[in-house]
């Protein structure tokens, strides 16, 4: 009920402004992993100092004080929540291109799903390794701080970056950022795959193969979750933006559950084997997404002057 729906709501935010729409989803998104930051180092302390009661009661806090800022602020995003009429565009947009839109949309949720499926392995494989395969004393699930600080510190410097393109007329599309975030998650797990060859198949290896992977993985999901919703706010008809916002969840979700059967197979093979093997679903998710760019430009194309 939040995810889909806050996310349209921050879309709706930049309807007069539309080539803001991308920077403004980046600042959305470092507000997501401010939060993911924190709730490991946060949680872990309460769980260490007061029990388990006190550390599941934080999150009831927390989304308690969400509440209050929702309550207290939704007079500056009324307006972004309110449904606008349909333009005159819109009304007399066809049902072919309506489906053009949607079939694109699909192609992207799938490739969205192979790119969480390899997401996902940070909470699950790669934290394995970072409790059996990386030489440091720190707890295995401290680790997952370390992402989300990532994001935190690519955001802003991405924003800059691209506003900063953008002024040249060099600025990725939106499609090819994307893109660009399925090939840097690829380097990340390329990246623990030679660390795996180096020592980490039958032993333990330096932190720093680990975190250099970690902070990959941030940069390629600054490229990509954010641009993906974006994107979705864009192309989707407007009569079913909140719809195929949440069909983009739900590709998140189907990412989720690969993860858990892939990561089935940590015990199973080399580790080298398994990264590599990550590093192939990827591979397919970027010929696919670079087979199909052509035609998402376009759908944006037409999506935008519509």
């Amino acid at each position: 009920m939040l995810k889909p729906n806050v996310s349209t709501i921050v879309g709706n935010l930049y309807r007069d402004r539309p080539e803001l729409r991308d920077a403004g989803f980046n600042l959305f998104y470092m507000g997501i992993n401010l939060g993911a930051l924190t709730a490991p180092l946060a949680v872990a302390w309460l769980r260490a100092h007061y029990g388990w009661s006190v550390a599941f009661g934080s999150a009831a806090v927390a989304m308690l004080a969400s509440l209050v800022v929702f309550v207290t602020g939704r007079r500056h995003v009324a307006e972004a929540a309110a449904m606008a009429p349909p333009s005159v565009a819109s009304e007399a947009g066809s049902t072919d291109d309506e489906r053009a839109r949607v079939t694109t949309l699909l192609i992207i949720f799938g490739v969205s799903a192979l790119f969480w499926l390899a997401f996902y392995q940070n909470a699950f494989t790669l934290t394995f390794w970072a409790r059996d395969n990386t030489l440091t004393e720190i707890a295995s699930e401290s680790f997952q701080s370390v992402e989300p600080l990532g994001v935190i510190v690519f955001s802003g410097s991405l924003v800059a970056g691209w506003a900063w393109l953008g002024r040249r007329n060099l600025e990725p599309s939106t499609p090819a950022k994307m893109l660009l975030g399925v090939l840097l998650v690829a380097a990340a797990f390329g990246v623990m795959t030679v660390a795996a060859l180096s020592g980490g198949d039958t032993g333990r290896v330096s932190v720093w193969w680990l975190v250099t992977a970690y902070l990959l993985i941030a940069l390629g999901e600054v490229c990509l979750s954010p641009m993906g919703l974006s994107l979705v706010n864009r192309v989707a008809p407007p009569r079913s933006r909140g719809l195929l916002m949440g069909a983009w969840f739900v590709s998140l979700s189907a990412g989720g559950y690969f993860a858990g059967f892939v990561g089935a197979y940590w015990t199973r093979m080399p580790h080298s084997r398994f990264f590599l093997l990550v590093v192939g679903l990827l591979a397919v998710a970027a010929v696919v997404f670079g087979s199909v760019m052509g035609r998402v430009r376009r759908v944006l194309r037409d999506a935008d002057v519509a």
